[in-house]
């Protein structure tokens, strides 16, 4: 009988403390789920918190986004006109003497960028004189010329990329197809070997050469071989263009077609050509 009590006591001891035991594990269980909730509502609301600092962020950023584009647009519009006020081109007291006789005598003028100006006068008025001592080709007895902050005989090089030059008769190949001889031009001015297709075909299209861009230079008219001229001039993009008179010997018709490729070119380019008395209409 004792026996059978001890037995009943210890099972009902262990009753118990399994009962306790699965009590304490419910209580856990339910402790774990309200901890995962509170974690997960304290992750949702540092979420939310997160993405509306984001939002305000953003919006503070397009403002000044705004504003920075604002500033930035102002301030390249002040640098172009200021680059539009600062001269390009300028002589300084220019002299050129042939023996006793002065082609040129004491030449002051500016050009500002993108101007186009014009040298009007009879044959022997200096100005084909005025444009070799700006492209290097002659040196004045006095006085200096300056190209884009550079002196044309102390920095000779730096000029020569500032500038595309037409001299009066057109130096080109006769016995070059034009495209080919264009591409020629842009290696020996220097055009970077992967431009060089795309400053040929712009070029071509901007002077009007793209129906006679396969055949030989010494096969076109007077008026093409005059475009052919101003396309090598052009092919570098250079910043100061330089025309010697070139209309001359042109009929009426070629004439206008090139003046309308002056009008088109001005802007981009500052431009600097000649013309005869008899030709300024």
């Amino acid at each position: 009988s004792i026996a059978a009590g001890a037995a009943a006591a210890a099972h009902a001891l262990r009753e118990d403390r399994m009962r306790a035991g699965a009590e304490s594990e419910n209580r856990t269980v339910i402790g774990h789920q309200h901890v995962a909730a509170g974690a997960a509502a304290t992750a949702r609301a540092a979420n939310r918190e997160a993405r509306l600092r984001r939002e305000a962020i953003r919006r503070r950023g397009n403002r000044f986004g705004f504003a920075r584009s604002a500033v930035a647009t102002a301030a390249a519009d002040a640098l172009r006109e200021d680059a539009a006020r600062i001269p390009i081109v300028g002589f300084d007291g220019a002299a050129v003497r042939h023996g006793g006789i002065r082609a040129i005598d004491s030449l002051n003028f500016k050009i500002k960028k993108g101007e186009v100006v014009g040298f009007l006068g009879p044959n022997g008025a200096g100005k084909s004189t005025t444009m070799k001592i700006l492209t290097g080709f002659m040196a004045p007895s006095s006085g200096s010329a300056v190209i884009n902050g550079f002196d044309v005989f102390e920095n000779p090089i730096e000029v020569k990329k500032c500038i595309g030059y037409l001299p009066e008769t057109p130096p080109v190949y006769a016995d070059m197809k034009v495209r080919e001889y264009l591409r020629y031009v842009a290696k020996l001015k220097g055009v970077e070997k992967t431009k060089i297709e795309g400053a040929v075909a712009h070029v071509i299209e901007k002077t009007q050469l793209g129906s006679v861009e396969k055949r030989l230079i010494h096969n076109l008219s007077k008026g093409f071989r005059q475009r052919v001229g101003i396309a090598q001039a052009l092919v570098s993009d250079p910043e100061v263009l330089i025309l010697d008179e070139p209309t001359v010997g042109l009929d009426p018709k070629q004439v206008s077609e090139i003046r309308d490729l002056i009008q088109q070119l001005r802007g981009h380019h500052t431009i600097i050509l000649s013309t005869k008395s008899e030709e300024r209409r």
